[in-house]
């Protein structure tokens, strides 16, 4: 009797547990992709402001477009037209920075920034937003930079986008993101 008992309870658990592991899984499904198709994809430029094709005004009624990202993961092989790097927005909603073009932010002073090398497949969490631009580097440094965001959540209820936007969308920097075709 004990045993039947014990059998029961334990499948009882399990069930329960399995339930609300799928319930978790299925009110978190993001359509992330892991592998990026440029047959279904497309890398969209954000209209940047004062660049001489849009006024500041004409690009803000375009900001917004960035909304349209598809989440992927961070997309490493991205041939930067200039100066830069990437954005990538994680599951936790945190700002992270790769394919460092100058490579990793140290500090700055009176005399300039400071960046230590990076191997490719290196990323870092940014904490502050507000050293963002140092760490994408070659941004303020004369030619417009360019900046791949990438995503892995969808940017309707993300802090972490708000941030970049708030730091990264000015003349001197040209943002690219992932979208459908």
């Amino acid at each position: 009797m004990f045993k039947l008992f014990f059998a029961l309870s334990l499948t009882i658990i399990v069930s329960n547990a399995n339930s609300q592991i799928i319930d978790r899984t299925n009110s978190e499904k993001i359509d992330t992709i892991t592998s990026i198709d440029f047959s279904k994809l497309k890398i969209v430029e954000l209209p940047r402001p004062n660049s001489g094709t849009y006024s500041y005004e004409e690009a803000g009624k375009r900001k917004n477009e960035i909304y349209n990202l598809q989440p992927t993961q961070k997309y490493f092989d991205w041939k930067n037209p200039t100066s830069g790097g990437a954005v990538h927005i994680n599951k936790k909603d945190e700002i992270e920075v790769y394919q460092f073009t100058l490579g990793i932010y140290q500090y700055s002073n009176d005399t300039g920034v400071f960046h230590t090398s990076a191997p490719k497949d290196t990323f870092i969490v940014v904490k502050d937003s507000k050293d963002l631009r140092h760490h994408v580097g070659g941004i303020g440094f004369g030619n417009a930079s360019s900046v791949l965001i990438t995503s892995e959540i969808s940017l309707s209820n993300s802090e972490a986008i708000k941030k970049v936007l708030e730091e990264l969308w000015t003349p001197g920097v040209q943002i690219y993101f992932i979208a459908k075709k």
